[in-house]
Formats: C-alpha cells, sequence, structure tokens
C-alpha cells in the first residue's frame, strides 16, 4: 500500500479526539498523519509518536487526537 509502513508504532491502538470524542482507526489515524505532515513539513513518524499534535478532522471541531487503551481488532 503505498507508503504504509510497518514501523514499530502503536497501531493496535483506537485513537480518538480528546474535544469531540470521535474515534479513528488505526488505519485512519496514520493517513491523518500523513496528511498533517504534508501540510506543516513536519515528519510523519514524530506525528505517530505524538498523537496530540495530529488534529481532529471532524467538522468544526479544534481538538487533537490521543491514543486510547481500547486495541483495535480489524475484523476477518
Amino acid at each position: 500500500m503505498g507508503s504504509y509502513r510497518s514501523d514499530p508504532v502503536h497501531l493496535e491502538f483506537w485513537y480518538r479526539c480528546v474535544k469531540c470524542g470521535y474515534m479513528y482507526t488505526p488505519q485512519q489515524f496514520q493517513a491523518l498523519a500523513q496528511l498533517h505532515a504534508s501540510h506543516t513539513g513536519e515528519k510523519e513518524a514524530e506525528l505517530l509518536e505524538a498523537p496530540e499534535r495530529v488534529p481532529c478532522r471532524n467538522r468544526g471541531c479544534t481538538g487533537h487526537l490521543t491514543r486510547t487503551e481500547s486495541e483495535y481488532k480489524e475484523a476477518r
């Protein structure tokens, strides 16, 4: 899948916006980090380690993301 890498990042957990509560899957979080990195020039790897620097994309929300303790299980 293109530039998706399986770095030892926390890609087995859900991510949640601290403001609106919207939940993101690990894949959605990685895509948001890539998008934010492309706009700001920050390093994607650094954003993946610091979800609080990744803004929520929910309409009208100005919050940021945090990693939850809920494990993400892919439907098989």
